[in-house]
């Protein structure tokens, strides 16, 4: 496996936890973003 494979996939890992994360929570996305210390401008949760 290549290197920017490698990270692409590590990159996926780690949203998809975020991703889990948010979801479980029950809190909004501005919410979430803000007690996680992720910038609002990452629109990705919002999908």
């Amino acid at each position: 496996m290549n290197t920017r494979l490698a990270a692409t996939n590590i990159r996926i890992q780690q949203w998809t936890a975020v991703f889990k994360a948010k979801a479980e929570s029950g809190l909004t996305v501005d919410e979430y973003c803000e007690q996680n210390g992720i910038s609002r401008n990452v629109n990705i949760l919002v999908r």
